[in-house]
């Protein structure tokens, strides 16, 4: 993606409420385009970028058919830093003056950057695809209550600890010594039903 902020509104945008739901689905097509706009317009981009790449390289290429092994021989100490006495220009010889031009080097790192943030967009898109199957699932498990359901288990597992929090301090206020035994207690025997759990799945 082209900077922070438009990575970060991805992440934001990418979140469901599942408290409004309405709203979600009425922006959710809106969000999709968005993001397949911004792809087809990397994409656009990307094979410009190869584009320029490709004529970088044919244009080395041409130059390098055209010159005296003397100066190809100058040129490959330049770019690699080492001195070369070639005798002939092969094609293996060209194609590796070519990878080694810092004009072609150039414009491969710049269609690299721009072939990267292609990507980022095509996953960008492809996330969004999913946030609509979700988002319909979610909407169809509203439907059906199921959040209600969930809303209600929640409350007991709530109601009960509050009620064992409750009831541990009154157990220490009344028998402070004997509570703390009991609660050395509860801890050991919490501690071998984890160890238990852990052993059995390993077995598994």
């Amino acid at each position: 993606m082209n900077n922070k902020a438009e990575y970060q509104d991805y992440l934001e945008e990418l979140v469901i409420d599942k408290n409004s739901l309405d709203d979600e689905c009425v922006e959710s097509p809106a969000l999709f385009d968005k993001w397949s706009r911004l792809e087809i317009v990397a994409n656009e981009e990307r094979d410009d970028a190869k584009s320029r790449l490709d004529v970088v390289r044919a244009k080395v290429e041409l130059e390098l058919r055209g010159m005296s092994m003397e100066h190809i021989n100058q040129l490959a100490e330049k770019w690699t830093g080492k001195p070369h006495k070639l005798k002939s220009l092969s094609e293996g010889t060209i194609r590796a003056l070519v990878c080694v031009s810092p004009e072609v080097q150039k414009a491969q790192k710049e269609y690299e950057a721009v072939a990267s943030r292609a990507s980022s967009y095509t996953v960008a898109r492809k996330s969004f695809e999913r946030r609509h199957s979700s988002l319909d699932n979610l909407v169809r498990l509203h439907g059906q209550g199921y959040f209600a359901a969930v809303e209600g288990r929640e409350t007991k597992r709530i109601v009960a600890k509050k009620i064992r929090e409750k009831l541990a301090a009154q157990i220490e206020r009344s028998f402070p010594e004997r509570s703390k035994s009991w609660l050395e207690g509860g801890r050991r025997k919490k501690e071998r039903t984890i160890k238990r759990r852990k052993r059995v799945m390993r077995e598994k």
